[in-house]
């Protein structure tokens, strides 16, 4: 299968550098999802010329089973594979490194959690680095990392040219192999690249033909610029506090948060000034102030409504097209320009109105205000995020200082637009990240976020005279309307932009008989049923007060078998000699199948009431033999379909042996 030929092509491979590949084998517990599966990594070690601590590269080599899994994770293995292929070729490093390719990371992090609880290599780690990513382009990625993660930021900035990063994210746990990592307390970095998400991640589009040739290069660089660096300096680096980067025209920016408190005392100082010299001519700006930074929340409030609705709208009119998508579509970048559109049409007319009112003064207060209460606040919650915010804050604070100091003409209007980059170079690449984040679901969000940028634009707004009348708001009306009437014109599928909607068998054993979901059509009954189960024994010890359960299950390899548990909680599942117990908020448990091997599973319970035991068994239709998915639009990719079996085994009432 595919699992095999990957793990057999890679233990070639790295046999082919002269190094000696082992694998890892392990049946995993992860108690967060109650998932067991056996795991079969794949390593290899490099010795260095004088080793502190060891460099671990990592990437997971299997995937999903409805896609091949191009961006997730086969451009990292690649590349590992290319990065050993050099080290074999060229001068050693100083510390060892390990390449790590693990297995089970969609299954739970299983084969991560293998190295860090089971192998012998473990202690040696001093810094790990994971490749993970979940679409087909866009850079290489510095999203996560550990705490104290200042000298590592460093170090990275310094050794990866036209590195990308940002700490608004770095304290997140994306669900990557990393967890496992970071919570033993091993120094780490997270990588990878999230374009076309929403159309291509865990599906069968992640192939290589729609991968981005500049994602590879740069994947390749980022990893052979870091491996080379972090593979000569000693490890670990030290502790170190944790700091707020971003990228900055090609340049990783990095200072710890003590710097991010003083910006934000700049931000007050420029703020206060400007306060001072409104307060000096309008004693009554106070009020005015409020009523003007109220009108902008409405608009914020407002766009953000709008966009919702109207994503909901379309989501109704077109039910089978979006159907097909989680929070994304092919057509998705007419709906984010046409949202985006609404978010500045909702800003000019609110501008507009505070003008008439109260004028252009207290305009820019508000805005200035504004942003001041989102430095703090955003240092305070997510000091990470916080450059996001200040750096905006500032350059208001200081446009609005140069619109009120220097007279009309070109250095004033340099002026300003000098005051506009931190705007435009850190919130403008911000505002990609986070449509991509939150997807169509959530562009209500992106929406009120462009209210908010251009209110960090505003002293250049009223300087290039873009709120002058009515003009502005109708042009941008009409491209917002035209836009979503593009949208919804191209709500189809094509050739380029397939159908990847999964459908599901369901075949219920007890009741002999198959549907197709969600249709509920009938199914045929597959020749011979993939799911096995029989119950064993079923004995009450009452001087130990304890009844034991026994049945065994089967099913394909590749498949998952989730047990459900009623009437014995709290009970203790062993399965594969781990122990999992089972709980009334907590009667699930989930086996990822290796081999045909059947599961002998014990449940021990101190009730000796009924119990039943729901058995689900789900695999890729494709590998349910006799069994095609009803005929469907031509545009459709079956990768994602699912065959489900069900069985149910009753136990009754047990008092003694």
């Amino acid at each position: 299968d595919g699992h095999r030929s990957a793990r057999e092509y890679l233990l070639s491979q790295l046999r082919r550098t002269g190094f000696v590949p082992e694998v890892q084998r392990a049946t995993v517990l992860a108690a967060e999802s109650r998932s067991i599966g056996r795991v079969e990594n794949v390593l290899v070690r490099i010795p260095g010329t004088a080793p502190s601590r060891a460099l671990l590269v990592m990437a997971h080599y299997d995937s999903v089973a409805a896609g091949p899994g191009c961006g997730d994770d086969a451009v990292a293995v690649a590349v590992l594979l290319d990065v050993c292929r050099w080290l074999a070729s060229s001068e050693r490093p100083r510390n060892d490194v390990i390449f790590l390719f693990t297995d089970g990371e969609e299954l739970g992090l299983l084969g991560a959690r293998a190295f860090v609880e089971r192998h012998r290599w473990m202690r040696d780690v001093g810094l790990v680095i994971n490749f993970d990513a979940g679409g087909v382009s866009g850079p290489a990625t510095l999203w996560e990392t550990s705490r104290g993660n200042s000298r590592l930021v460093r170090h990275y900035a310094g050794a990866v040219p036209l590195a990308v990063a940002g700490s608004w994210s770095a304290d997140r746990s994306y669900g990557t192999d990393l967890g496992p990592f970071r919570r033993a307390g091993i120094p780490s970095l997270g990588l990878g690249f999230l374009g076309g998400q929403a159309t291509h991640y865990h599906r069968a589009t992640d192939s290589l033909e729609r991968l981005d040739p500049f994602t590879l290069r740069h994947t390749r660089q980022t990893l052979f610029h870091a491996v080379r660096h972090f593979g000569n300096v000693p490890l670990p680096l030290g502790p170190s506090g944790d700091a707020v980067y971003f990228t900055l025209l090609g340049r990783v920016v990095a200072y710890p948060h003590a710097v991010a408190w003083l910006l934000l005392a700049l931000v007050y100082g420029a703020v206060g000034v400007q306060v001072r010299d409104v307060y000096r001519h309008r004693r009554s700006a106070l009020a005015g102030t409020a009523r003007a930074a109220g009108t902008f929340l409405v608009a914020t409030i407002a766009a953000a409504a709008l966009v919702l609705g109207l994503w909901l709208s379309a989501r109704a009119v077109h039910a089978r097209y979006y159907s097909s998508f989680t929070d994304g579509a092919w057509n998705a970048a007419w709906y984010w320009a046409a949202f985006a559109g609404l978010g500045s049409t909702a800003f000019l007319a609110a501008l507009s109105l505070v003008r008439r009112r109260l004028g252009d003064t207290l305009a820019l207060l508000s805005a200035t205000v504004a942003w001041t209460v989102l430095a703090s606040a955003s240092l305070l919650a997510l000091p990470g995020a916080s450059a996001l915010a200040t750096w905006p804050a500032l350059g208001l604070a200081l446009a609005a200082f140069a619109g009120r100091r220097l007279s009309p003409g070109p250095f004033r209007t340099v002026a300003l637009l000098g005051a506009s980059a931190p705007a435009l170079l850190l919130l403008l690449p911000f505002l990609r990240t986070l449509a991509v984040a939150a997807g169509l679901n959530g562009a209500f969000a992106v929406s009120a976020f462009v209210v908010l940028l251009l209110g960090s634009l505003l002293p250049q707004v009223l300087e290039l005279g873009l709120s002058n009348g009515r003009v502005p708001i109708v042009v941008v009306s009409i491209a917002t309307a035209a836009c979503l009437a593009a949208g919804s014109a191209t709500s189809s599928f094509s050739e380029h932009g397939p159908d990847c909607s999964s459908i599901e068998y369901a075949h219920d054993l007890d009741e002999g008989r198959a549907v197709w979901l969600p249709s509920l059509a009938p199914a045929p009954l597959p020749m011979r049923s993939p799911l096995a189960v029989r119950a064993i024994d079923d004995r009450y010890d009452a001087s130990a007060r304890t009844r034991e359960i026994r049945f065994v299950v089967a099913g394909p390899p590749g498949g998952t078998i989730r047990m459900s548990v009623d009437g014995a909680e709290p009970a203790t599942v062993l399965l594969s000699g781990l122990e999992i117990p089972l709980t009334k908020s907590q009667r699930v448990v989930t086996a990822h199948v290796a081999d045909r091997e059947p599961l002998v599973v014990s449940l021990w319970t101190t009730r000796g009431g009924p119990v039943t035991v729901r058995i689900e068994m789900s695999m890729p239709l494709r590998n349910l033999d006799g069994i095609a998915p009803p005929a469907s639009s031509p545009w459709r990719l079956p990768d994602g379909d699912r065959a489900t079996s069900t069985s149910t085994l009753r136990f009754g009432t047990v008092r003694s042996v």
